[in-house]
């Protein structure tokens, strides 16, 4: 009765779950939630590249994708609907992932593609306030080692956008993201994954060029200091052949003289890394790409 439902809430506010199972023996009744808040068991997963992380507690188990047909492949007797993580988070699938991580929430059970199972890690995960809000997909970063961060995603709600066909989703705009710090490139690819942009990124201003050239893309982002051709080099280069590429600087370090030439040198925006609140970044891209439409229809 209202005893279940209250357990209930109090499993998905810890994202844990209750499972309820009855083979005309009586039933059991089974709560699941992480041990600690602050340590959580990941299955860490690779999609397009980049790492992902979905709590323990949400999968039931990993597989190869075998005898799969129109998206679905057989699981334990029963159908199982197959979704690339990929572009349930924003990347556009280059290769024809065969991994499959089972997931389950109470909105329901997924069968995620990804390219790889890399394992499950016990980490420290932490909340990132307002650099993720209005991105319901994620929940959390945890940090791996060196420069490597994992975005931990919330599977319940992987559950729901996996219910949601890719041609019924509408164009995800190109976003290069060009940062020299593994870390950052990853937050900043996932956040706007996960607000309805695709993207691809690049450690470095020769990098980037090259990519602009091979794979155009809708707008940039680009950090200030990097090492060889800092940021502020990159844009003028960019704006000598894309002057109406919409482009935002972001950086922890620019003092205001260093905005000040970003902005001469054709910069649309300047975001402080520390300053990442309520999904401003996004927001920001999506407000320059209106306007970016609207100058070319004129």
């Amino acid at each position: 009765g209202a005893g279940l439902a209250s357990a209930y809430e109090a499993a998905r506010v810890l994202n844990g779950d209750i499972r309820i199972a009855s083979d005309n023996h009586g039933t059991v009744v089974s709560l699941v939630v992480p041990r600690s808040l602050i340590l959580q068991d990941l299955w860490i997963v690779e999609a397009e590249g980049q790492e992902w992380g979905i709590p323990e507690a949400s999968v039931i188990t990993a597989l190869a994708a075998t005898n799969v047909h129109d998206g679905v492949m057989s699981f334990r007797g029963s159908p199982l609907a197959l979704r690339s993580l990929a572009s349930i988070v924003g990347a556009t699938p280059t290769t024809q992932p065969d991994q499959v991580l089972v997931v389950a929430s109470p909105e329901g059970q997924i069968g995620l593609l990804v390219s790889a199972i890399v394992g499950r890690r016990q980490v420290a995960v932490k909340s990132l306030g307002p650099i993720l809000d209005g991105s319901p997909q994620v929940a959390a970063a945890a940090h791996l080692g060196g420069e490597e961060v994992v975005v931990v995603i919330d599977p319940r709600q992987i559950v729901v956008d996996a219910r949601v066909p890719d041609d019924s989703k509408p164009y995800r705009p190109k976003v290069l993201i060009v940062d020299d710090s593994l870390g950052v490139r990853q937050l900043i690819s996932a956040t706007l994954g996960v607000h309805g942009f695709e993207t691809t990124v690049a450690p470095n201003a020769e990098e980037a060029l090259k990519m602009l050239v091979d794979s155009p893309v809708d707008a940039l982002v680009v950090d200030f200091q990097m090492p060889g051709q800092n940021g502020i080099e990159l844009v003028r280069q960019v704006r000598s052949v894309r002057r109406a590429l919409p482009i935002v600087m972001v950086s922890g370090v620019a003092a205001a003289g260093d905005q000040r030439r970003a902005f001469a040198e054709g910069v649309d925006a300047y975001i402080d890394k520390a300053d990442f609140r309520q999904g401003a970044l996004a927001t920001t891209l999506w407000s320059l790409l209106g306007q970016s439409v609207a100058e070319a229809g004129r």
